[in-house]
């Protein structure tokens, strides 16, 4: 499933953007992160980094615009992070779930896997640790900035097939040659776009497996 996801999104891309997707990772690469961390990745991430580790420096950002990071990259931030887990000043920062009760209203918390960043402090992850409604693997966002954390899909996998929908059914832009955005307005930022998208997250049950079917068969 992830790697035919993957291979549909990227050979939309690769036809206005060169190839730009790592090899990929070796089991032996994930176990390594896995004991650096301390967390063992969903299965859906591990057939993720399985396909591709990553992308290469200036790809295109295959999350609208933001890079898929590599394992040695995703370590060294989450490396960075980590390290702020005992900061009581950090910590009374406000957060704000959405929706509410699905990730804990937190400044950061280890059991978020960084996947994506923006060079400014703020990151899409992997949520391995969510609050009461929240389902284990979840990807949100996060980070100096997202004072309000989105539950953006339940799964790496439900954000892919979210993105593959976007590409096919639009609002998608091209920014130049050099990467792409999520909606109509050139070169916005993916994290800004949160709060006025559809989320997969938030459809009805039937509404979600309706759309599910519909770019399925295109």
């Amino acid at each position: 499933m992830i790697q035919s996801i993957i291979q549909r999104i990227s050979s939309h891309l690769e036809k206005q953007v060169k190839p730009f997707l790592n090899p990929p990772a070796t089991l032996q690469q994930i176990e390594y992160v896995e004991t650096k961390t301390g967390i063992t990745f969903p299965d859906d991430l591990r057939k993720l980094y399985l396909t591709h580790n990553g992308e290469m420096e200036f790809g295109p950002g295959l999350f609208f615009g933001l890079p898929f990071l590599s394992l040695d990259v995703m370590l060294a931030e989450w490396e960075v992070w980590s390290n702020f887990i005992n900061d009581d000043e950090l910590n009374e920062i406000d957060a704000y779930s959405v929706p509410s009760s699905h990730i804990k209203e937190q400044y950061i918390n280890r059991y978020w896997i960084p996947i994506s960043y923006d060079s400014g402090g703020n990151y899409l992850g992997i949520d391995l640790d969510p609050d009461i409604y929240g389902t284990r693997g979840q990807v949100i966002n996060y980070g100096r900035d997202e004072e309000i954390k989105y539950v953006i899909a339940n799964s790496i996998t439900d954000l892919l097939t979210f993105i593959l929908q976007t590409i096919i059914n639009g609002p998608y832009t091209f920014n130049g040659e050099e990467s792409w955005s999520y909606g109509a307005i050139e070169e916005m930022h993916f994290f800004d776009a949160l709060k006025n998208m559809d989320l997969p997250v938030l459809y009805p049950l039937n509404k979600q497996q309706a759309h599910k079917e519909n770019w399925l068969q295109v």
